[in-house]
């Protein structure tokens, strides 16, 4: 069947001892006072396992009346989540009020049919979610929907109703609906590209980006075994991947080469920002004015919009021996964060108490408003307009009975909280909490960013697990290092070792990664997370070691810990979290303690305690490289037969730089998302 491919993949476009703390632990101290008193400072949590702990201690310690609120992205039902959940009851039964806040693409509601429950994980999660709530647990889904189509046994969204009846086997129906849509599309869009003098609609460019996904769907289907792609009219019958890497260096070569790109002038910046700007403007007036195209556009941004923010608050009633605490980074909820197992996630979190900071009461202010945005009523940030006139985006609470099993609400044995460890951050003051939604002109955490890699004069460290970085964040480097001779040094994930469709971001930032290399070879340096290390990197942070003064002070340090990539999705589609504090430093010379120094003494501790296995971080000298090593040594047969497609597709001809068949379009689409509008129009459409 034709497109589907397309569709769906369109929908779905160690650690350091603390220093012990001299204070007394009397057994007159109560609540989480018992843990804030471990630690003498806020702590750095690195290791999965004590990340655990701490979010078990914090509930098992929190004292009657206390208010728990906990919001993750994803949920996953493990070893971690269950002990989760025992210790969450178990704090219910004791008087203390928990509210987890999840988004709905783990699961939704159980008994309930959505397009997140197709799979056994996720009805396990939905089970979970009503333990919780059996237990007194307040459980709130954000995004939640009940309209899907089945596509190949797979469930997508119902983005196509009324035509598709929601809950049906679309796998047949969905190619004349598609191609309905379609027709529509271009008899829209024709006329306002004819008006803002296109003279080559986008729909040549559209096919080619189909034709290369579905290809790839066709390739990675014939490595694994999995049948895709059937023949059409035929359910079942599937066609095999015949000369599949030619086919994809084919689609890859038309898409650049169409000549809808012909239509922008790459030297001309402004010109294509505001002809492509007229363009967007066009276009969304268009869509407007058909009343199906219109009701397919807010459904599909309906299911792209979510909250990735995560956060532990635990919030004691008022009195002498309260305490306040809170976990800020970049985990959700699930083995892959919370367990040091095979292939568990490399992640960070900050945590500390008002004993520590007693400057936090802002920035839980701060925290607790975000939350309640989330939830309907005035306090909700509807930035995108689109979703105004829908309740689909906002919390839905998860209500007792239905499946859910008896969970034991006795009082649960605390936790041992005597071997918690973390780096300390003894120069921790004063943190803010900066925030994103769906517009990105008011990404607070893009903004901090660009502004910080633009003030410092030493040293910078960004880690994050999808470094794609939009025109503003490169200039800004760029101009760090040639200016004012900063080093950078940036660590993300390879291109095989990342998940999903964000692989990508390495095939599309690999030119602008080299040409760094090549230009600042004593500045910059990117570590990849290698496909052999075996664990992905899902820390998100950024460091700067000498900030230049504001207003006339004294030079500082600056930190930023959080749910944020620092990529352009969080500022579009995303409710992000991030969690920024400076520390004031005359000379920059006064370090006791360092995030930059913390990951790198992470990493190499990482590295002493797996080196049987090889590297856990690579320097990869080209692209070339990082492919030539997994087509030649990795087990994974289809990652490495994907490499060496990838390497004929773009024309890598020697080992010092990646040299790319059109590259001046590849630079002229870079331009037209990052400064044209280009992006601006798929987050409208999307």
């Amino acid at each position: 069947m034709k497109r589907v491919l397309f569709v769906i993949g369109i929908l779905i476009c160690n650690l350091f001892v603390p220093k012990a703390s001299s204070a007394s632990t009397a057994t007159s101290t109560t609540g989480v006072a018992v843990i804030a008193e471990r630690f003498n400072h806020p702590q750095f949590i690195s290791n999965n396992d004590d990340a655990l702990t701490l979010r078990l201690a914090l509930l098992d310690y929190a004292a009657k009346g206390a208010l728990v609120r906990i919001a993750t992205y994803t949920y996953d039902d493990g070893k971690a989540t269950r002990v989760l959940v025992k210790h969450m009851c178990s704090a219910v039964a004791r008087g203390v009020h928990v509210e987890l806040i999840v988004d709905s693409k783990s699961g939704e509601i159980a008994d309930e049919n959505n397009p997140f429950n197709g799979t056994a994980a996720a009805v396990k999660t939905e089970q979970a979610y009503v333990d919780l709530a059996n237990c007194g647990v307040n459980v709130f889904i954000h995004n939640y929907t009940t309209e899907y189509v089945t596509v190949m046994k797979k469930r997508i969204p119902n983005i196509f109703a009324p035509e598709l009846s929601s809950g049906e086997d679309a796998t047949l129906r969905l190619t004349s609906r598609l191609e309905e849509l379609r027709r529509r599309l271009s008899a829209s869009l024709e006329p306002a590209l004819r008006e803002k003098g296109m003279n080559v609609g986008p729909g040549s460019v559209l096919e080619k980006l189909q034709s290369l996904i579905e290809d790839l769907g066709v390739f990675f289907a014939h490595q694994t075994g999995t049948p895709t792609n059937p023949s059409a009219g035929t359910a079942g019958v599937y066609k095999p991947a015949d000369n599949a890497k030619e086919k994809i260096t084919d689609d890859y070569r038309g898409l650049l080469s169409d000549p809808f790109w012909a239509q922008f002038n790459p030297e001309d910046r402004e010109g294509n920002a505001i002809k492509m700007a007229a363009i967007t403007k066009a276009i969304i007036s268009a869509l407007e004015k058909d009343d199906v195209l219109r009701v397919v556009r807010n459904k599909l941004r309906v299911y792209n919009r979510l909250t990735h923010r995560k956060l532990f608050l635990v919030q004691e009633p008022p009195g002498a021996a309260s305490e306040n605490c809170v976990i800020i980074g970049g985990r959700n909820l699930g083995d892959d964060y919370l367990t040091s197992s095979q292939g568990s996630y490399r992640d960070g979190d900050v945590f500390f108490c008002k004993r520590q900071v007693p400057s936090m009461d802002g920035f839980l202010r701060q925290a607790n408003e975000s939350l309640d945005q989330l939830k309907p009523g005035p306090k909700q940030d509807l930035s995108d307009p689109a979703l105004n006139s829908t309740d689909s985006n906002v919390l839905k609470q998860v209500e007792k009975g239905g499946v859910g099993r008896k969970v034991s609400n006795r009082t649960t044995h605390a936790v041992d909280i005597a071997q918690l460890k973390g780096d300390d951050l003894e120069d921790f003051e004063n943190p803010v909490l900066l925030t994103s939604g769906w517009n990105p002109k008011a990404d607070e955490v893009h903004q901090e960013l660009v502004a910080a890699i633009g003030r410092e004069t030493k040293e910078l460290y960004i880690e994050t697990a999808y470094a794609e970085f939009d025109r503003s964040i490169r200039e800004a480097l760029e101009s760090a290092m040639r200016d004012r001779h900063v080093k950078v040094r940036i660590v993300t994930n390879s291109l095989f070792i990342s998940d999903g469709i964000f692989q990508l971001i390495r095939l599309w930032m690999v030119k602008w990664n080299e040409k760094m290399a090549h230009a600042y070879p004593d500045l910059f340096e990117m570590d990849y997370a290698p496909l052999s290390a075996g664990h992905m990197i899902h820390f998100k942070g950024a460091a700067f070691r000498c900030q230049n003064s504001i207003d006339g002070g004294n030079h500082f340090r600056e930190y930023m810990v959080g749910s944020h990539n620092f990529h352009p999705r969080s500022g579009y589609s995303d409710k992000e979290h991030e969690i920024e504090w400076r520390v004031e430093d005359a000379d920059c010379g006064n370090i006791k303690s360092d995030l930059i120094a913390s990951r790198i003494k992470y990493y190499k501790s990482a590295q002493e305690s797996q080196s049987a296995r090889g590297p856990i971080l690579v320097t990869y000298s080209t692209f070339l490289s990082e492919l030539r090593e997994v087509a030649n040594n990795s087990q994974d047969t289809p990652k490495s037969n994907l490499a060496q497609a990838i390497e004929q597709a773009m024309d890598i001809s020697d080992g010092s730089q990646v040299k790319v068949i059109y590259e001046d379009k590849l630079n002229l689409i870079q331009m037209l998302l990052d400064e044209g509008g280009l992006r601006d129009l798929i987050g409208k459409l999307l």
